[in-house]
């Protein structure tokens, strides 16, 4: 996803864009670094590793309290985040 996000910024020069997609990318990876994954990912993972195998609507929850957190505590220079992301 964030590649994408990425391409869209080097053909853009999109900065907002540039700022989310770093974010959207930490988000995921510190999501599955917590243990938190798609079952197809679980199967994939280190059996000696904790994994909590979630649908992809909890994954994708779990991904967005990452971003939250991100944006309100990081000291990453900001960009533009729709309202409805925050709330």
């Amino acid at each position: 996803w964030t590649g994408a996000l990425r391409r869209i910024w080097e053909l853009d020069k999109n900065e907002a864009l540039s700022g989310f997609a770093a974010r959207l990318e930490h988000a995921c990876l510190q999501t599955i670094n917590d243990g938190i994954m798609t079952k197809d990912l679980a199967n994939l993972a280190d059996p000696k590793v904790s994994v909590r195998a979630v649908n992809s609507e909890e994954f994708f929850d779990a991904i967005i309290a990452h971003m939250k957190w991100d944006i309100l505590f990081s000291k990453r220079r900001p960009f533009a985040v729709p309202i409805s992301i925050i709330a």
